[in-house]
């Protein structure tokens, strides 16, 4: 993605200094949200981890835009509080699992941190979308350094926290994580062009939470989890 970003940036002149310097905290909140989702997968199934980890910024992020003066119309509350219930409970098999260890446990602490992780980025982001030139082209090339400045901070981690370190299995393809990381960089650049088209950066967070209920079901499907 590097020379596509500078040949953009070189023909629309869409990221100024005030923009780089924007998306730096950004970039790293991300890059502690990969470490931390990846620790929280070590200590408990995709289905928990997931919907858990992914819903819960839905109402933190609703609580910063609260800070910002962009107050959720009671719909809109009630909408969220809707989201997190159902992407929490979607791991029940029935109500009668709904216990206190299925969500305290090991992976717990990791949860959180990934939720936070994602609450930091979201918040930042919509803030850092309202100083970039409007248009998917910017949008594009801000992602690129957005995800380049989460590999630095996920390096940084990395190598100064303790991480479970696997031996690579002989069978090991560069093609699943190189289609994952496009995937995952196409659809946060329509996240941030989304930014750029909508007054409160909780609206975006909770609609594209819809993204729970595909990965669920395809994690019943492929791991059967």
């Amino acid at each position: 993605g590097f020379a596509p970003a500078v040949v953009g940036q070189a023909i629309i002149h869409s990221m100024t200094p005030r923009s780089h310097k924007a998306k730096v905290k950004p970039g790293y909140c991300c890059g502690f949200y990969f470490f931390f989702l990846g620790k929280s997968y070590e200590g408990a199934d995709f289905t928990t981890v997931y919907p858990v980890a992914r819903s819960l910024p839905v109402l933190l992020v609703a609580m910063g835009e609260v800070l910002r003066g962009a107050l959720p119309t009671p719909a809109g509350w009630l909408g969220m509080v809707l989201v997190v219930a159902g992407c929490t409970m979607s791991p029940l098999r029935s109500l009668r699992d709904l216990t206190i260890s299925r969500y305290w446990n090991r992976a717990s602490l990791w949860m959180v941190l990934t939720a936070l992780g994602t609450v930091g980025y979201s918040l930042l982001d919509k803030r850092a979308s309202e100083v970039v030139q409007r248009g998917p082209a910017s949008a594009a090339i801000y992602c690129y350094f957005f995800y380049l400045f989460s590999f630095l901070a996920y390096t940084l981690f990395t190598h100064l926290l303790p991480y479970k370190k696997e031996q690579t299995p002989d069978n090991s393809s560069f093609w699943a994580p190189a289609l994952a990381g496009t995937l995952s960089y196409a659809g946060y650049f329509l996240v941030v062009w989304a930014y750029q088209l909508v007054a409160r950066a909780v609206n975006i967070a909770a609609f594209r939470q819809s993204s729970l209920i595909i990965g669920v079901l395809m994690a019943f499907a492929l791991y059967r989890e």
